[in-house]
């Protein structure tokens, strides 16, 4: 059994809910300890496709997201701007646990028809370390960008 919100299909298992804010929308997905708030805002107009432009129909893209909040337990993970930067119009949203111990992945596939990509982040607890993203009409299996973080360090107030 799979939840439709808003045309976008969600995998069985996960607390959904929509909550507009920020003249945007933010959707809460949940898998245990792990919640991911996905904010988004309509796409600036110095974005957007005047409907007069003979491509318009082939790119509809209409939200951006602005932000990905992460929490693991009570601890709230700092999510680099450049992980999620360029992501538009999200529709399939996952959270997934890996064999390693506290190892999980965040899966977010979306875009307009003629720009579909699907982003694999993995982390470690509330650690993003790689970021996959892949050109879903060029090649579903190879990535085109990965990039690596490495773990936050915590910092010395001296």
């Amino acid at each position: 059994m799979r939840t439709m919100i808003h045309g976008a299909f969600v995998g069985l298992g996960l607390a959904i809910a929509t909550v507009p804010a920020f003249a945007g929308e933010c959707a809460v997905y949940r898998d245990g300890d792990i919640e991911v708030v996905l904010m988004t805002s309509p796409l600036p107009a110095e974005f957007a496709r005047d409907v007069s432009d003979a491509d318009s129909q082939w790119f509809g893209t209409q939200k951006l997201v602005t932000g990905i909040s992460v929490t693991v337990g009570k601890v709230h993970a700092v999510l680099p701007t450049r992980a999620y930067l360029g992501m538009t119009d999200p529709g399939f949203v996952k959270i997934s646990r890996l064999k390693r111990q506290r190892a999980w992945q965040l899966t977010v596939t979306g875009g307009d028809a003629s720009t579909a990509y699907r982003t694999v982040m993995k982390f470690e607890g509330t650690d993003v370390r790689i970021v996959s993203e892949y050109a879903l009409e060029i090649d579903d299996e190879h990535p085109y960008v990965v990039e690596r973080f490495a773990p936050q360090q915590a910092q010395s107030l001296n």
